[in-house]
């Protein structure tokens, strides 16, 4: 079963779903607009979506649920999308960029590529 999602993992739209967040501003308090981004992707999957404020004056949590049929095991993806002042680097490459077929931009090495990867895993086992 893993090679077969592995195989169907479509990396094209995982790029896409990365350089969206990197253009939407996700410091502290700026979540929001990444929050609803995530919710209208897991909604676009047919996930049981869920949000849940955690802190006032920040975007909300997103939970995406994928039922199987009960007798499986059970598997957790998870992961952070705000992200901390931009870097002198980073600032000069907001809006996200690939160059030798790397992706570079705000907050990509801390968790929003792991986002957009969560995002490529459930988009292929649906």
């Amino acid at each position: 079963m893993i090679g077969q999602v592995l195989n169907n993992i479509n990396q094209s739209k995982m790029v896409s779903v990365l350089l969206d967040l990197i253009k939407i501003p996700g410091e502290d308090g700026e979540e929001a607009e990444r929050s609803k981004y995530l919710k209208e992707l897991m909604e676009g999957l047919d996930l049981e979506v869920a949000t849940q404020i955690v802190e006032y004056g920040r975007g909300p949590n997103v939970i995406g649920v994928m039922r199987g049929d009960g007798t499986g095991k059970n598997l957790m993806l998870h992961a952070h999308i705000d992200d901390w002042p931009p870097v002198r680097e980073q600032e000069a490459i907001a809006g996200g960029k690939i160059q030798n077929g790397k992706i570079y931009g705000p907050a990509t090495r801390d968790q929003l590529a792991c986002v957009a990867a969560f995002y490529g895993v459930m988009d292929a086992l649906k």
